[in-house]
């Protein structure tokens, strides 16, 4: 019975190990790690503590492998599109920008040429008042 009991408990850990293992595989901790951790402390531990760990950052290249070359061309394609969008909308940044300038140029020159129109009719005024 003593024997049936210890297989089963090894069985147990070799399974608990390997499934830590192929776990700590898709994250950063990684599966050699995991192994180690898990026959140190023990399986369920090792396993805490992988589930713990951040996730391997895989997206980008599964997305590429998983890309035709027709939807790779569509997609460089839309890609293309929206660069050329984004400098379009740059250059209309830039137009809108100069024009603001321009106004705000207008609008100082505006300013100044009403500070002048009020001094002349000062001046105009106090000559009137001293001819009478």
């Amino acid at each position: 019975m003593n024997l049936i009991g210890f297989l089963v408990g090894l069985l147990v850990i070799i399974v608990g190990t390997i499934y830590v293992g192929n776990l700590g595989d898709e994250r950063e901790i990684g599966s050699e790690r995991s192994v180690i951790l898990s026959l140190l402390t023990s399986p369920f531990i090792a396993l805490i503590i992988v589930l713990l760990s951040k996730k391997k950052d895989t997206a980008p290249n599964v997305v590429f492998e998983e890309m035709s070359s027709n939807e790779f061309v569509s997609n460089s394609a839309k890609m293309k599109q929206i660069i050329a969008t984004e400098n379009k909308i740059g250059k209309e940044q830039l137009q809108i920008r100069q024009l603001r300038e321009i106004i705000e140029r207008k609008d100082n020159e505006i300013i100044r040429l009403k500070k002048t129109l009020i001094e002349k009719e000062i001046l105009i005024k106090s000559l009137a008042n001293s001819k009478c």
